[in-house]
């Protein structure tokens, strides 16, 4: 059993069944009807922004200030487009296995819509997000520059912020919850 970031504390008699490695619980012996049952418990600072991203608002005049050409940044641009609104600096996404079509969030909400049919918390976008924030800031880094856009870039910033202080376990939902909601 693994876990990231946590301390693991083992009482009474589980020493006989299992050892502790770091963060990990190792099991070496499982006899017939062998019953364990674990507890486990956020961090204060993990647990705090999962809640607000429980209460999370989404205001409603999010876009009042974008025109069709700030939704068509948000939602969509090519590879090219992408690269030529940056100087070069930024294509599509990429994730093992998986170009995204769209350097908007368009790309990102179809996988996430195709998984929540299929219940596939292994895809590779989920790995993703759980290894690490580059998603995120690809995102938010994207909506910076954009006028239009900027309740949207203050908002998903926020939300954003709030995803980081999350356990990796946790990450893609609350992603999920705020991509689909923004979409």
């Amino acid at each position: 059993m693994n876990s990231i970031d946590s301390k693991v504390e083992v009482s009474s008699d589980l020493g006989r069944f299992a050892t502790v490695e770091g963060s990990r619980l190792k099991f070496h012996l499982m006899p017939p009807g062998f019953v364990c049952i674990i507890k486990t418990k956020q961090d204060d600072d993990s647990a705090k922004a999962a809640f607000e991203l429980e209460q999370l608002i989404f205001p409603t005049e999010m876009f009042k200030e974008a025109c069709i050409a700030d939704l068509n940044h948000l939602l969509f641009k090519c590879e090219q487009e992408e690269r030529d609104i940056s100087g070069g600096k930024r294509g599509t996404y990429a994730i093992p296995g998986h170009q995204f079509e769209y350097a908007g969030i368009a790309s990102v909400v179809a996988i996430l819509q195709d998984q929540q049919v299929q219940t596939n918390m292994g895809h590779p976008l989920f790995e993703n997000i759980r290894a690490g924030n580059w998603l995120l800031d690809y995102t938010v880094t994207r909506l910076e520059c954009e006028v239009g856009l900027s309740r949207v870039h203050a908002f998903l910033q926020s939300a954003s912020s709030k995803i980081k202080r999350c356990k990796a376990c946790l990450k893609p939902k609350y992603f999920a919850k705020v991509f689909l909601r923004v979409y």
